[in-house]
């Protein structure tokens, strides 16, 4: 029975991973309905305002539904007072559901526990899977929303043996081969947004799309304390966020605006944005996962603060000497001090060696 409840988890975690990048705060959620031993619907919560899993599910498998069991990732959710949809929980009640084996319960504390009980409540018999941490695993920018009201954020840079990002010059097209530059698109597909500093718009002059691989483009968020991002930038445009500080001028922030540009006003820490604060209203905007991708002075800034919840680093067979270092200071004397990544994982890249793990997040 274990190793059958398994499996229809498995299955549904893979269902959930469908709408990874297109949920924004909302969770990933797979759902699977199992009568007599075969599966009779699967569902998926699709995108952000689009029906949940459940729904899903029971819209296929319409009366068929009745007398079966439903495997889902997530809680079951109920009805509270600002909830956009309806109860989940009440849906799989009417439906006639006699069994839900949950993956994780959802740790918002509005519904977290309430699922459970309504569903006891009204007969239904309730386990928990073993799969906890592979579901949570899934949801870790949710997770990071309810419990820290701000974003999942990761790492990524590509650095040289000898750690630069790039030379003397600042020039660093390409330190990584094609290959980790297909696999970093595919990531910019799965987050809410791509994060980079004015200096890296200012030198590159970056699109910051999805292009070597399908998928959706994230939003673009440049920190520009004095809005120095110009209006002719291939990125100003419509999906794209410009933080800036209360330095920033008006005439410029205008212009934007009328480009579809969207302007945040953060709060400045020691001459700098306060990345915490941007941080924290990232969620109302829809972003649950940033996708740091530099330079330095953000990078740095984002370790410093411990705010990194992940890093992923691409290390090509190249030397460049003198050059621009992945990070500046971090106020770091002694080794045993250091900031040390955990759940490390090593593997090849093409020419490349890709080193992934949690630095300050991570289950």
């Amino acid at each position: 029975m274990r190793k059958l409840q398994s499996r229809y988890i498995e299955i549904a975690i893979r269902e959930a991973l469908r709408g990874e990048g297109l949920t924004k705060t909302n969770p990933l959620v797979g759902c699977v309905l199992v009568k007599s031993g075969r599966i009779i619907a699967r569902g998926f919560h699709a995108a952000f305002g689009r029906e949940h899993a459940e729904a899903m599910a029971l819209r296929k498998a319409g009366k068929k539904a009745r007398g079966a069991a439903a495997y889902v990732t997530l809680e079951p959710c109920v009805w509270f007072p600002g909830k956009k949809t309806g109860s989940c929980a009440k849906r799989l009640v009417e439906a006639g559901i006699k069994k839900v084996v949950i993956g994780m319960r959802d740790p918002n504390p509005k519904v977290s526990g309430k699922g459970i009980a309504f569903l006891k409540k009204s007969g239904i018999k309730v386990e928990e899977a073993e799969q906890g941490i592979e579901c949570e695993k899934i949801n870790e920018p949710y997770m990071k929303c309810v419990s820290q009201g701000r974003p999942l954020v990761t790492v990524k840079a590509a650095v040289t043996l000898d750690g630069n990002i790039a030379t003397y010059s600042g020039d660093s097209k390409w330190i990584s081969c094609r290959e980790s530059r297909r696999r970093v698109h595919g990531m910019r597909a799965r987050y809410d947004a791509v994060m980079v500093g004015v200096n890296t718009v200012l030198a590159d002059d970056p699109k910051l799309s999805v292009r070597l691989v399908k998928g959706r483009d994230p939003l673009r968020l440049v920190l520009d304390p004095k809005l120095k991002t110009p209006l002719s930038a291939k990125l100003a445009g419509e999906g794209t966020i410009i933080a800036v500080s209360g330095k920033a001028g008006e005439r410029k922030k205008i212009a934007f605006r009328n480009k579809g540009v969207i302007i945040i006003t953060v709060k400045l820490k020691g001459g700098m944005l306060d990345l915490r604060d941007l941080l924290r209203k990232l969620p109302a905007y829809g972003i649950s996962s940033v996708l740091a991708e530099g330079g330095s002075g953000v990078i740095t800034s984002l370790l410093r603060e411990k705010l990194a919840d992940k890093v992923v680093l691409f290390i090509a067979p190249k030397f460049c000497g003198r050059g621009l270092g992945l990070t500046g200071d971090l106020g770091i004397r002694f080794m045993k001090d250091s900031l040390k990544m955990r759940n490390v994982k090593y593997s090849v890249s093409g020419e490349d060696i890709l080193v992934e793990g949690d630095l300050f997040g991570g289950i």
